[in-house]
């Protein structure tokens, strides 16, 4: 299945000033920062977020749908125990940004910076990070189905108790990353790393 986007229009939506409501719908949010707020059981549905820093701010059973974050900034900032479908994250800094426990689906990432992101006890289906910065990211017990890193940087990123299979690496820099051995049958590597897990799983090639 491909991984389905957002299903919006960026231009017929209302531009609006950021209020801490529980419903947010059809809104296009511009050039603002949304600083030391918790949000429980707000619905975020066909949203645009255009240059906007999010810092401080806790989001908790939160269901967001067909939303695009495009150039946001995301300081000390958590979505938890949330459900996520259909999101696009466009050049986006997301460092240290903390995504455990949620249900994720249908997530497209171009070209952010998740350095240090955290995706531990989440369900990942249908996610694609595309020339993505990853490393030291965390991505531990996760259940991932269609899960793609297309020329990431996944230095020092752990994935201890993850399924890897069918999750495709091959273009992607994975110096460092930290697997449970009796998880990796099935991930798609090159050959060059077909031989750092060889190694790993003690083989001796000469």
């Amino acid at each position: 299945m491909p991984i389905q986007q957002p299903k919006l229009t960026k231009y017929t939506l209302t531009k609006e000033t950021w209020t801490n409501t529980t419903e947010h719908r059809q809104h296009i949010y511009k050039n603002c920062t949304i600083r030391d707020e918790t949000f429980t059981q707000i619905q975020l549905n066909t949203c645009y977020f255009d240059h906007v820093r999010f810092e401080n701010c806790t989001f908790i059973h939160t269901d967001i749908c067909d939303v695009v974050f495009d150039h946001c900034e995301f300081i000390q900032t958590t979505f938890t125990q949330s459900s996520l479908f259909r999101i696009n994250f466009l050049s986006c800094r997301c460092m240290g940004i903390d995504f455990s426990e949620n249900s994720c689906f249908h997530h497209t990432y171009i070209q952010c910076n998740a350095s240090y992101a955290n995706y531990s006890h989440s369900k990942l289906h249908y996610i694609t990070f595309n020339q993505c910065y990853l490393q030291e990211s965390s991505f531990l017990y996760c259940q991932c189905k269609e899960l793609f890193y297309q020329q990431c940087d996944l230095t020092n990123s752990e994935f201890f108790h993850t399924n890897l299979y069918g999750i495709d690496v091959s273009t992607s820099t994975i110096t460092n990353m930290k697997v449970s051995l009796d998880l990796i049958k099935g991930i798609i590597v090159n050959q060059e790393q077909a031989l750092a897990f060889a190694q790993l799983l003690g083989i001796i090639i000469i």
